[in-house]
């Protein structure tokens, strides 16, 4: 844990709910937590925050929280536990694939943390789904206007 007893916390992926996140984080919301940036593919302008590669993260944060999806998971669950990071996954339909699932389990000094995804159980189903036994889902969700731009 960083000077202070603060964590330092990136936060990988800065969509709509990635950037939720940065802001509360940067705002000084959560405490005990100060944002070191957002882990974002490429560089681009827009976020506010400082923008980090993967690699800067690992070296300057103690807390990855991920907001980005299955895909950024599969690319990065590994390498940020190896590094002795802690990872706050809320995309866990990854792990649903079994071989990644033993890399992550195996994968250390980090630990992982399991969050609700951002569509609550959605990912759980899609999993189940894949495996079998679910015909049908009927997933109503409610949204603000201003979050589908």
């Amino acid at each position: 844990m960083a000077a202070g007893n603060m964590y330092r916390v990136g936060v990988l992926g800065h969509g709509a709910i990635g950037s939720l996140v940065a802001d509360q984080l940067s705002v000084g919301s959560v405490e005990g937590a100060q944002l070191e940036g957002v882990i974002v593919r490429r560089q681009h302008p827009g976020p506010e925050h400082e923008q980090l590669g993967i690699q800067q993260a690992l070296e300057r944060c103690d807390l990855v929280v991920e907001c980005a999806g299955q895909q950024a998971v599969r690319e990065h669950a590994v390498r940020i536990l190896e590094a002795g990071v802690d990872l706050l996954a809320s995309s866990m339909g990854a792990l649903a694939d079994p071989v990644l699932a033993a890399q992550v389990q195996a994968a250390g000094p980090g630990r992982l943390i399991s969050t609700a995804g951002a569509i609550g159980g959605l990912d759980l189903l899609g999993a189940a789904a894949r495996m079998g036994g679910i015909e049908q889902v009927l997933v109503t969700t409610r949204k603000l206007p201003a979050t589908l731009v």
